[in-house]
């Protein structure tokens, strides 16, 4: 191999007279010219004062150039320049395009700017024809460097339309003439490749060729090792090009020629990576494919070095159950030679890979040629692995669970967890994510092994180890697995309550790391419609007194608040409400923790609306009508603030609290932020404005008491016929109904619309006025940004009982899901109403039904019909295109083809 002191003159100073450019091109480099390149790159950089010994061990591996290696190894150094350089150049040997950051300080300005420039240098080589051209405004010190940076941006006017393709290759020659020969084939090589990658396979292939023609036309004095090895890859660079461009015979017969035309000592990149090439071209071609001969080269890399022993991503594609043989043979033989190369971390890694390998052959077997023992070894590495981003990775499907996870599937995961101490936490970790996955899957007859599962989870919460790293924290993994069970399969959760309650009250109990206590806390959120009287109550002392501990000034929120969240369940507040003692402690710790946050004043009124007004002592009502009351009241008034809705909504949530001061604010504060619709500047709160008019609707009793028949009277007409005047310049103006955000909204919000217009009926009901509302709202016929959320609201419960089973709208009028979120209802009224009517209903809905489906929900309507023998209202068209789509569709086919095939 050259060394640095052995390369010609000629060649070397070149290399320094444009180290950048090169370093950008550094790909094409064999180890000995990069070598030599970096060395340089490291004195030109730090102006001679680091030396690359200083930065790294190496060694070179001695072999015919384009075979030959390189090892670095970096030592310990100081600096920020020296430690820039050094995983500047790790990056180059790893051959990574990775971002570095140049240092700002510890170095001379000169160095400095040199390394900005490297850094540079580094991204250029990076980009393709669609680069950002604002990263690169400061111009470079480096002739090639700014030859390609030219050649991008002329790629990149191809590229959008601006120039032709045709008039680049000679754009780009004449852009590299005034460049060293060597230097500029690599350019011109670069351009091609980006060409090609911009899918401009002519234009590659004519700076392929030219390139070619430079190589042997140009003297190659000082660099004859570096074209020889180009020369190899330029040949099948211009086959490949050929390939796209004329077909794969063509392309066959110049690789053949070249590889026939000298040996493997003249040509070893050739024949090392062009039979590859020539075997794909030769089996696209029929005549080729029947009597291609096999004749692909080997090699074998250090077998001693781990880089040697790598899992190709390629068995995944070929782990299917024709090829199980292969991939599993050849997963084993890396994972023995990792082994007897002590490689611990490597084999972890191929374990996972392996296991992985062995459950897609598993999934794609026929259950009566599955391999049970092929399961349990996947689940052995797995665990083994101990990595449990090997278990996420995998998509366990319920058909592989439901074959194969039995009590001895789990038994085998746990049993395997502490049998090694230096490893029990990694597999414990593997184990609960691996148990859970399951546990999502499994067939609810197996409820013993779920039972078995959520023990184990149960326990690790109890007494696994707790740590700062999450990957280490055995107790907070328990409990996001049973979070994620509660989620998902809140059955079994339900049948091993106790073992969760325990889990919780011991993590409660102990002194542990806030995230712990806080996940805890969301499990209960989760579960707490589980629990037995007794349970609950022991949870809440619990959390009273855990809270008692904290104190509000800590500001321990990510704990605070999920534990508030508790004691604002609906099944802790019938708690309190039914038992007063109990009730005043949770009042009175809901209090504590919500008066001293002014920010959080509306929500802590909104959540005292729901105790019993006999829970609020005097004192307390006295203290928060003073604390918070009188700072919602200036609130309400500033109309163009983000949480004026909530502020007005806290006021009307509990009228005896906020007084006659508070609720005529509230009252007033509405009506100003409605009546700023019909300016030029509506309130930010009027598309929120929805929740204080739901806090009025049919609680008018409640303010008559407190402000009169006569004012409430006045002020609930004003504000119905504002609502009507909202809903109409709505219909112009639909943005008005999207909360305020940066950029202005452009559309309606759905839900916002949605939960409008159930305020609104439900408003107007309290006035006599809902059927006046329902009409008007249903006039609304565009846009049908507005019209969609309308009808689902009015098909899910927006109407009051008097109302809300009228079907004078027609069906067809409605989108897709407004009338299949209302067909329950629907359905429900179909079996409550006699005969005729239920017939004219049911018949309605199978029409709409065979237009839109085929649906899960339809097997409600077919099934109606044919009970009300109606089978021959369908029309006969209709159910013939209905079962056509159901052909189409196999989940659905089984169960709804006998529920069709009984119309007509």
């Amino acid at each position: 191999m050259t060394s640095v002191s052995q390369t010609l003159p000629s060649f070397q100073s070149q290399l320094r007279a444009n180290v950048f450019g090169w370093v950008s091109l550094r790909h094409f480099l064999p180890a000995n010219n990069l070598r030599d390149l970096v060395h340089l790159l490291v004195d030109e950089v730090s102006e001679g004062q680091i030396s690359f010994d200083r930065l790294f061990e190496e060694r070179e591996i001695l072999n015919k150039p384009g075979l030959d290696g390189w090892i670095v190894r970096p030592q310990k150094t100081e600096g920020k320049l020296a430690g820039y350089l050094q995983r500047a150049i790790q990056d180059i040997v790893w051959q990574a395009d990775g971002d570095g950051f140049p240092p700002e300080d510890g170095a001379s300005p000169e160095q400095l700017l040199k390394a900005r420039s490297l850094e540079r240098a580094l991204q250029l080589g990076t980009r393709d024809f669609g680069f950002d051209q604002r990263e690169f405004r400061e111009p470079f010190k480096d002739q090639a460097c700014e030859a390609l940076l030219d050649l991008l941006r002329g790629g990149s006017a191809c590229l959008t339309g601006k120039a032709e393709w045709s008039e680049y290759p000679s754009t780009a020659i004449n852009r590299v003439s005034n460049l060293y020969p060597p230097l500029a084939v690599l350019l011109l090589k670069h351009i091609g490749d980006l060409c090609a990658d911009a899918d401009a396979w002519r234009t590659a292939e004519d700076l392929y060729r030219k390139c070619r023609d430079r190589l042997g036309n140009e003297a190659r004095e000082g660099w004859q090792e570096l074209s020889e090895q180009l020369v190899d890859v330029i040949d099948q660079s211009i086959a490949a090009a050929v390939r796209v461009n004329t077909g794969p015979e063509e392309a066959f017969a110049l690789l053949r020629d070249n590889l026939g035309s000298s040996s493997l000592e003249v040509r070893p990149l050739l024949k090392l990576n062009a039979p590859f090439d020539a075997l794909s071209a030769a089996l696209s071609v029929d005549s080729l494919a029947l009597k291609f001969a096999e004749n692909r080269t080997a090699l074998l890399k250090p077998p001693l070095s781990h880089e040697s022993h790598q899992l190709n991503w390629s068995i995944f594609a070929a782990a299917g159950s024709r090829n199980r043989h292969r991939a599993w043979r050849r997963c084993w033989a890396v994972l023995r030679r990792q082994i007897a190369l002590g490689l611990s971390t490597e084999s972890r890694d191929t374990m996972g890979a392996f296991a992985q390998v062995l459950l897609l052959m598993a999934e794609e077997t026929e259950p009566h040629r599955g391999y049970p023992a092929d399961f349990q070894l996947a689940v052995h590495l797995l665990i083994q692995a101990a990595d449990r981003s090997h278990v996420d990775d995998i998509n366990w499907s319920e058909r592989m669970v439901a074959r194969f996870v039995d009590e001895a599937a789990v038994e085998l995961v746990i049993s395997l967890c502490g049998r090694h101490q230096g490893m029990s936490i990694e597999r414990h970790r593997s184990a609960i994510s691996l148990l859970t996955r399951w546990a999502e899957k499994i067939p609810q007859d197996r409820r013993q092994v779920a039972r078995i599962i959520v023990e184990f989870l149960s326990a690790q919460a109890i007494n696994g180890s707790t740590s700062f790293s999450s990957n280490r924290n055995l107790a907070l993994a328990g409990l996001d697995a049973l979070c994620r069970l509660a989620k998902s399969r809140p059955e079994f959760c339900r049948d091993n309550v106790a073992s969760i309650h325990s889990a919780v009250v011991a993590r409660l109990r102990l002194q542990a790391h806030w995230n712990l206590h806080a996940n805890a806390f969301d499990l209960v959120n989760l579960t707490v419609d589980m629990y037995s009287r007794d349970q609950a109550r022991e949870l809440v002392d619990e959390t009273l007194s855990l809270l008692a501990a904290l104190k509000p000034e800590t500001q321990l929120w990510p704990v605070v608040r999920p534990a508030l969240q508790f004691l604002l369940s609906d099944e802790v507040v019938t708690l309190a409400n039914a038992d007063a003692e109990l009730g005043r402690r949770i009042v009175n710790c809901i209090v504590t923790f919500g008066a001293g946050d002014r920010s959080n004043a509306a929500g802590l009124i909104q959540n005292l609306e729901r105790f019993d007004r006999s829970l609020l002592d005097e004192n307390v009502v006295t203290e928060l009508r003073k604390a918070l009351v009188e700072r919602l009241v200036p609130s309400v008034a500033r109309l163009n603030t983000s949480s004026n809705a909530a502020d007005i909504r806290a006021l009307l949530a509990i009228p005896s609290l906020s007084g006659k001061v508070g609720a005529t604010a509230a009252l007033e504060a509405l009506e100003s932020v409605l009546s700023s619709v019909k300016t030029n500047r509506p309130s930010m709160g009027v598309a929120d404005a929805y929740a204080p008019v739901l806090a009025l609707a049919g609680r008018r009793a409640e303010f008559v008491a407190l402000l009169g028949e006569e004012y409430v009277e006045k002020h609930w007409n004003v504000l119905v016929e504002l609502i009507f005047d909202m809903w109409s310049i709505a219909v112009n103006t639909p943005k008005l109904l999207a909360p305020f955000s940066i950029p202005e909204p452009t559309n309606p919000n759905a839900v916002t619309v949605h939960n409008w217009t159930y305020a609104s009926l439900r408003f107007a009901k309290d006035l006599d006025q809902e059927d006046r509302m329902l009409q008007f709202l249903k006039g609304i016929d565009s846009p049908a940004s507005l019209r969609d959320p309308i009808d689902l609201a009015i098909a899910t419960g927006a109407l009051s009982a008097h109302f809300k089973d009228q079907q004078d709208r027609n069906l067809s009028d409605e989108g897709n899901d407004a009338f299949y979120a209302g067909l329950g209802r629907r359905l429900v009224r179909v079996l409550s109403e006699e005969e005729d009517v239920a017939k004219r209903i049911c018949s309605e809905l199978l029409q709409q039904c065979l237009i839109r489906g085929p649906r899960g929900l339809d097997a409600g309507v077919l099934a109606e019909a044919l009970r009300l023998k109606i089978e021959n209202d369908a029309s006969r068209p209709l159910v013939q295109d209905y079962l056509q789509r159901l052909n189409s569709d196999p989940s659905m086919r089984l169960a709804l083809w006998p529920l069709v095939a009984g119309l007509n």
